[in-house]
């Protein structure tokens, strides 16, 4: 699925170039004298070409060129700029964008005489802030090992809470906990929550996603894919936000700098794309002092032979197998972050 929505996102920018030039094409036809040649044709298109793709760069200003590193208002806690989470504050549905074109920035670069170490986001753009450094962060995956395991409490003492793709609480407190922090998404996961609060064709379907952005009350609802200008995600996310305004939902919106998969590939060093479980990861070592996780558990059995769910809130979800992610690779090296003492990776029941 991650692969699918890299190509419909890369198939949609093609279409939208070729149209672009197509029309301006005809104008240029309409407008210039009358061409003869496919060389003058040639021509034509590829002038049309190049200045497009100039004033698209014009457009877009890459923040990495100001700041090596964006930090809280208090210069506390500080980002590289890749990895830097971008969360609106305050901000009015029409101003959320969900764009890397950052135009307010470019016009603010002219104040920059050179590249800064360190930058405050209040000074680059005042409708953004950043994470803060964290005591204790507590990553939840979906795993079904966490049925039974009475860690809902233990969860809940956390300072922050980091869960992935709208993971249910309701129900499995006991076991899950309740609160939620921060809540990551992915292009599935977007794509579904437009279609079932925009467009629902179900009732039941509906009333779900309802719950689940209710129970976000005053989280952040990430969005951890890269949205270059003219993603179809930017338009998603910009209607869900005004969606949760509408229904007065108490939820933040926020997004990466740049695509944190790929960045948390190169991080970890992994062959195969990471799993949201990884890329959390990779965002919270940046501001969480000790990390503990939850539901990360890949297999059909746990150690003593038990059957265990895919995902702990879905009983029809039984094959552990993807082409995308490779759970196993990825749970052996977190328990050799576990035995360096980098991470805390619960398997076992919690004292209750």
């Amino acid at each position: 699925m991650e692969r699918l929505c890299r190509k419909l996102r890369a198939l949609f920018i093609c279409s939208v170039v070729i149209l672009t030039l197509f029309v301006l094409l005809q104008r240029s036809l309409r407008t210039t004298s009358r061409i003869k040649t496919a060389a003058e044709i040639k021509k034509v298109v590829t002038d049309l070409y190049v200045y497009n793709i100039q004033k698209a760069k014009d457009r877009v200003f890459d923040v990495r060129k100001m700041c090596d590193k964006i930090c809280d208002r208090t210069m506390q806690t500080c980002f590289s700029t890749d990895i830097t989470i971008f969360v609106y504050k305050n901000a009015e549905p029409k101003q959320m964008l969900f764009e890397q074109t950052f135009d307010k920035w470019k016009r603010k670069e002219e104040g920059f005489s050179s590249k800064r170490k360190q930058c405050p986001i209040n000074e680059i753009d005042s409708s953004f802030e950043t994470l803060t450094m964290q005591p204790k962060c507590a990553i939840v995956g979906n795993s079904g090992i966490l049925l039974k395991s009475k860690c809902g409490n233990e969860i809940d003492k956390h300072n922050y809470v980091m869960r992935a793709n709208m993971a249910e609480t309701e129900g499995f407190s006991d076991d899950v906990g309740n609160k939620t922090t921060l809540m990551m998404i992915n292009c599935e996961m977007t794509t579904k929550i437009f279609n079932d609060t925009i467009f629902p064709d179900n009732s039941t379907v509906y009333d779900s996603i309802m719950d689940n952005l209710r129970s976000l009350n005053d989280s952040i609802l990430w969005f951890a894919k890269g949205l270059p200008h003219g993603s179809p995600f930017s338009k998603q996310l910009h209607d869900i936000a005004g969606y949760v305004k509408k229904k007065n939902l108490n939820t933040r919106f926020a997004f990466s700098y740049k695509t944190a998969g790929g960045l948390a590939k190169k991080r970890w060093k992994m062959e195969t794309y990471p799993s949201s479980g990884l890329i959390m990861l990779m965002a919270a070592e940046t501001f969480c002092e000790e990390i503990t996780l939850y539901g990360f558990y890949p297999y059909e059995k746990n150690p003593q032979g038990a059957p265990v769910l895919h995902h702990y809130f879905d009983p029809r979800l039984v094959n552990f197998s993807t082409p995308v992610h490779n759970f196993d690779n990825e749970h052996k090296f977190l328990q050799s972050l576990h035995k360096k003492g980098t991470i805390r990776l619960v398997i076992d029941p919690c004292e209750s």
